[in-house]
């Protein structure tokens, strides 16, 4: 036998039989109701994983240490007391190691920090108290790191940033103190960072947040402003800024620094710091945002009979016209022209064409008016009044407008004979709109 499975179960004793089986290297007995470890653990040497969680262990033989071949040790969520036994570091092998939810108390033994080969190390939901040495710099191995729910206090040591591998580090609900080391932002594995529910102050810092990605929780701290970007508004809220100096110039008091702060001042609706929003009567996209009062609607040639024979119609260059009339602006410079599909939802006047009023001027989103755009009563949208002028502003363009204050993506350039918007390009033989290299020859000059 090499390998055996027990879970979940009602196995209250180690059988003694079992430590006589020499070549088993894994045993799975967890969520039993085990209360002991028998000292003759000691003579299964070919052990490699030995997974006991979830029972009501109370102590670690001394005899368990004798193992130097285990792997993987997993005695969290038991009845463990006192403190973790220094001789842990004789398990030489030993790279995954699980002692979370038991009663363990005491100091982190700095033994542990010898065993540069741990890869995982659990030791959440205890009552472990002390400060973490710079030791904790030579786990140059570890990838995942969780002391949630202790009593640890002093610094997070700089040192932690050796740690380059690391992708989760869970510390929240203890006492830590001090400032976060900037260190961590070495780390360029790292995932996960909890940091919530101590006591960490001075400001977080800007190169952590450069670890992308990344999940940051710092809430319920002392962290003092400015805030980096990557920290949550929910967790700035949470600080307690109490002890926190003044540290820079926050003019519009933001609680961001202004010398990191994108915007000193505040977003307008279109986005922009400081803006003055869309120019009346606009959208931000700079179309015509409101005629008469209505907003956001097509714009039809007209209703009733008027659109229904050739003679009704009116041409979409009239129409916008007449649309930015109403709208209090001089002439249409842009608008999108429909000639074809079924529209419900529109803005149209009942008459008095080509002089409509606001009086006259209505709409309709219902089945009991639907239109089909035809040549002679177009639909228009994303209208586009003076004083915009729309051309392409690029100055490096073959058609470069010095008039035009806005761009609409219209922009050409001369291609390598001089032709302005034209596709011809320099071929591999260096010659405009060329043929390259000629089939069933070598190179350009024919062999």
């Amino acid at each position: 036998l090499e390998s055996l499975t027990l879970t979940n179960n009602q196995i209250t004793e180690i059988p003694p039989e079992l430590f006589s089986l020499q070549n088993l290297f894994s045993i799975n007995l967890s969520h039993n109701l085990i209360t002991e470890i028998p000292s003759e653990i000691e003579n299964l040497t070919n052990l490699l994983s030995l997974t006991l969680n979830s029972n009501q262990i109370t102590q670690i033989p001394d005899e368990l240490f004798n193992l130097t071949s285990l792997t993987s040790l997993h005695l969290d969520h038991n009845q463990l007391s006192g403190e973790i036994p220094s001789e842990i570091e004789n398990l030489i092998n030993l790279n995954n190691v699980d002692l979370g939810d038991n009663n363990l108390t005491g100091s982190i033994p700095s033994e542990l920090y010898n065993m540069t080969q741990l890869r995982y190390l659990t030791l959440s939901v205890n009552n472990l108290t002390g400060a973490i040495p710079s030791e904790i710099g030579n786990l140059v191995n570890l990838e995942n790191l969780y002391l949630n729910f202790n009593q640890i206090s002093g610094n997070i040591p700089s040192e932690i940033g050796n740690l380059i591998l690391l992708e989760r580090i869970y510390f929240h609900g203890n006492n830590f103190s001090g400032e976060v080391p900037s260190e961590i932002g070495n780390m360029a594995s790292l995932q996960t960072l909890y940091l919530d529910d101590n006591n960490l102050s001075g400001i977080f810092p800007d190169e952590i947040c450069d670890l992308d990605p990344i999940q940051i929780y710092v809430d319920n701290n002392q962290l003092c402003p400015p805030y980096p970007s990557c920290i949550p508004q929910g967790d700035i809220d949470t600080q307690d800024t109490s002890l926190c100096e003044e540290q820079c110039d926050d003019v519009d008091e933001d609680e961001i620094c202004d010398d990191v702060d994108d915007c000193v001042g505040a977003y307008d609706e279109c986005g922009a710091c400081n803006g003055d929003g869309p120019v009346t009567g606009y959208n931000c996209d700079g179309y015509i945002d409101s005629v008469c009062s209505f907003d956001d609607f097509e714009y039809l040639a007209g209703g009733g009979d008027d659109c229904q024979v050739p003679s009704g119609g009116t041409s979409a260059e009239d129409i916008a016209n007449i649309y930015c009339g109403l709208a209090g602006y001089g002439s249409a410079i842009q608008y999108e022209e429909f000639t074809s599909g079924h529209y419900i939802s529109t803005l149209y006047w009942t008459g008095a064409i080509p002089q409509p009023t606001c009086s006259n001027i209505s709409w309709t989103s219902q089945p009991s008016f639907p239109y089909a755009a035809t040549i002679y009563c177009p639909v228009l949208s994303n209208l586009v009044c003076s004083p915009y002028i729309l051309g392409c502003t690029d100055d490096t363009a073959c058609n470069y407008d010095l008039d035009a204050t806005e761009d609409d993506g219209s922009c050409l350039y001369n291609d390598c004979a001089g032709e302005c918007g034209g596709d011809a390009v320099v071929d591999e033989c260096g010659i405009c709109a060329g043929n390259g290299i000629a089939e069933d020859t070598c190179d350009c000059d024919g062999n």
